[in-house]
């Protein structure tokens, strides 16, 4: 638990996954490749902006972290430059900025793992759901 607030109080990307004994693990975010990357590419993508993400977004982050390490779904939380983004899977996730959330794949607050999560998210910001692509 105090590795995810220390990653969350950094701003560093991670993962967060349970091992077959049903430990917490808590990994640096990869992100997706899709082939080699050259060096100069690399040089590029590791430069860091400079994160300005309100402190409320940071709480709700910590909370919502804590809460679905509680009920072990794994997720991960990706920095943005003033936002985080928590994803559930590759099709479900949740877009935390400083004066709403928008949530993706999901219809509702009653679904599970968003019923575990609702009374956080609704204290936080108004809530939109987005629909879906097609």
């Amino acid at each position: 638990m105090s590795e995810v607030k220390r990653r969350i109080a950094e701003f560093k990307s991670f993962e967060v996954r349970y091992a077959d004994d049903g430990s917490v693990i808590v990994e640096d975010y990869k992100g997706i490749t899709r082939g080699p990357v050259s060096k100069d590419i690399a040089k590029l993508a590791k430069r860091r902006r400079r994160r300005r993400i309100p402190k409320s977004v940071i709480k709700v982050l910590e909370s919502v972290a804590l809460n679905l390490i509680s009920h072990r779904v794994p997720f991960k939380v990706v920095f943005g430059t003033n936002d985080a983004t928590i994803y559930l899977d590759i099709d479900h996730f949740i877009h935390v900025y400083s004066d709403k959330t928008t949530i993706a794949g999901f219809k509702a607050l009653e679904e599970v793992p968003l019923a575990y999560i609702r009374d956080i998210l609704r204290s936080h910001a108004p809530i939109k759901f987005l629909k879906p692509l097609r």
